[in-house]
């Protein structure tokens, strides 16, 4: 049998689990960013939605980043601020 039939995943994206978490991740968030219904009870407020919308765009942009060039040490710091995002908000990812 397969190996994708018998586990669901490509034995591929192993090799690279962050590149490949990542870029099945991208297009969720930057869909999330543009359609969400809500947003955080924290963002209450007359801005809420444009700081949620803000949030998950960066969080997607820093995930694209790792899923293209995740060893790019110029860009570390700014991948470290995105994934401490997702991290916080972890827990609030719903449409």
């Amino acid at each position: 049998m397969a190996f994708r039939l018998r586990h669901g995943f490509r034995r591929e994206d192993c090799w690279s689990l962050d590149t490949a978490v990542a870029a099945w991740l991208t297009p969720r968030l930057y869909h999330l960013a543009e359609h969400h219904s809500g947003y955080p009870s924290q963002f209450d407020g007359e801005d809420g939605d444009e700081l949620w919308t803000a949030i998950l765009a960066k969080m997607a942009d820093g995930f694209e980043l790792i899923a293209k060039d995740a060893d790019n040490p110029e860009r570390r710091d700014y991948i470290n601020e995105c994934l401490d995002l997702f991290r916080e908000y972890f827990f609030s990812l719903w449409d």
